[in-house]
């Protein structure tokens, strides 16, 4: 195999080229081992293939490749630490973060004395790892000391990766203006270098700024930028994540019918890759809005298939958040009790992986079951619960909607003669409730603020209960 013409195919690669080169790369594989060729020109090969297959999102394929050119590396230590980065990427991909965390630990051991470039690129995978792994002020440690050096050496473009992460951390702990901050650096850096991907990330990434924030419009507009952006440049994995964040944004505004068509196509990219965590979220968000559409049959079949993949490669709390699903699907078929089942194991697995947040609403959706058939002694600690998170934690995006159903079940147990402290202070739930959805609502037009507060149910009960109960913008 000519593999200097292979080389240069690769640095020339056009949208679409990619994956025809790694399919090549395959089959030259192949043959060279069909006919026994020497070890240094198989490394050689694999040396080209596994980077290529990282980058058009199938390395999921070749782990056993990586361990062999591992082997077959040997005393070439910057590129068995290269490989090993490799084999952490898999690793996380496969929604196992201990052993990827353990990978890059490693290997950071092994490049102690090499040039700080190795070390930075094993360090921001590190942190990325930690950050998943809820390991936060880790990650952030580890940015803050490494972005000074690798600025101060211009290595601009993992400088720019560096300030992407610090970004996503600070979304993460709900510092919108730093993440904000970090995503603009970030991106301006990137469009000088040229580095389309990362634009395309970056855009997204303030898409999701945005989204958290409620700033809907201004998700929007990033969203599609970087639709745009992926789409001239041939970016199908970035394509997947805008069109992902395009479909969630238009579900918050209520734009359902629209949101699907992002979704599905979101589906479409993500199941011609091979990440499975990432094509089992995509098909999830497409299950709920299916569910938002009257469409239970196919959100039933949506979150299953999510579900059975998650099932195999995910954490706790992404298993956690299809069995929300469907027990949101069962609740809308009233069938209770395998709606509470689902909800129980929901919030059994988010509890496992840490995600408070998301177990407020496991518990907001038992609540509304409990609502159904009023019953003080199940009422009133799942209230207790979901009120302590909402004013003992950040608030939440959708946070509104979990103001709402403490608001409602305390409305329950004032009927039902119980007397409390926040039985008689229940109205500040609603008023929070409300002041929040009105906030949200400021920032849209009329027509599409219209179908932001009545097309979507729990933002219909917010107003018609505040107007029930005299409150304004301003008293909310």
């Amino acid at each position: 195999m000519d593999i200097p013409r292979l080389k240069r195919r690769i640095q020339r690669a056009k949208p679409g080229e990619e994956e025809v080169i790694l399919d090549e790369l395959v089959r030259g594989l192949e043959g060279l081992r069909e006919h026994a060729a020497d070890p240094a020109t198989e490394y050689g090969v694999l040396w080209l293939l596994l980077p290529l297959a990282r980058r058009t999102g199938q390395l999921t394929r070749f782990r056993g490749e990586i361990d062999r050119a591992m082997r077959l590396a040997g005393e070439r230590r910057e590129e068995r630490l290269a490989l090993a980065s490799l084999r952490a990427d898999l690793e996380e991909q496969e929604g196992d973060l201990q052993r990827a965390e353990e990978t890059l630990r490693s290997s950071l051991a092994d490049a102690d004395g090499l040039d700080e470039t190795h070390q930075a690129v094993l360090l921001l995978r590190l942190a990325r790892v930690l950050s998943r792994r809820d390991r936060g002020d880790q990650a952030r440690s580890l940015l803050e000391d490494v972005l000074p050096v690798l600025e101060g050496r211009r290595h601009a473009s993992l400088a720019a990766r560096c300030r992407f992460q610090l970004g996503n951390l600070a979304l993460h702990e709900g510092r919108f203006e730093e993440a904000v901050v970090e995503h603009q650096r970030a991106l301006a850096a990137r469009r000088e270098l040229g580095e389309v991907r990362g634009v395309c990330a970056s855009t997204s990434a303030l898409g999701a700024v945005s989204l958290a924030a409620g700033n809907y419009p201004q998700a929007l507009h990033w969203y599609l930028a970087s639709e745009a952006e992926a789409q001239r440049a041939g970016e199908e994995v970035e394509l997947g994540w805008a069109l992902l964040g395009l479909g969630r944004t238009l579900g918050r505004l209520g734009d359902f019918d629209a949101a699907a068509v992002k979704l599905r196509a979101a589906v479409g990219i993500r199941r011609r890759g091979a990440d499975e965590e990432g094509r089992a979220a995509a098909r999830l968000a497409l299950a709920e809005s299916e569910l938002q559409l009257g469409r239970a049959q196919e959100a039933l079949e949506g979150a299953q298939e999510a579900l059975f993949h998650l099932s195999m490669v995910g954490r706790p709390g992404a298993r956690g958040d299809a069995e929300q699903l469907l027990g949101r699907v069962h609740l809308v078929c009233r069938r209770a009790r395998e709606a509470r089942r689902h909800f129980e194991t929901a919030l059994a697995l988010h509890d496992d992986d840490g995600d408070q947040a998301a177990a407020a609403f496991d518990r907001a959706w038992l609540l509304r079951l409990a609502l159904a058939w009023p019953v003080a002694e199940e009422i009133e600690p799942l209230a207790a619960e979901i009120a302590a998170y909402v004013e003992g934690h950040r608030y939440p995006e959708l946070g509104e909607r979990l103001d709402l159903g403490v608001w409602q079940a305390l409305e329950a147990l004032a009927r039902l003669g119980v007397e409390s402290d926040r039985v008689r202070t229940r109205h500040r739930f609603l008023a929070r409730a409300y002041r929040t959805l009105m906030r949200k609502a400021s920032y849209l037009e009329a027509e599409v603020r219209h179908a932001f507060l009545f097309r979507i149910p729990e933002n219909d009960a917010i107003v018609r209960a505040a107007t029930a109960a005299g409150l304004t913008e301003e008293a909310g």
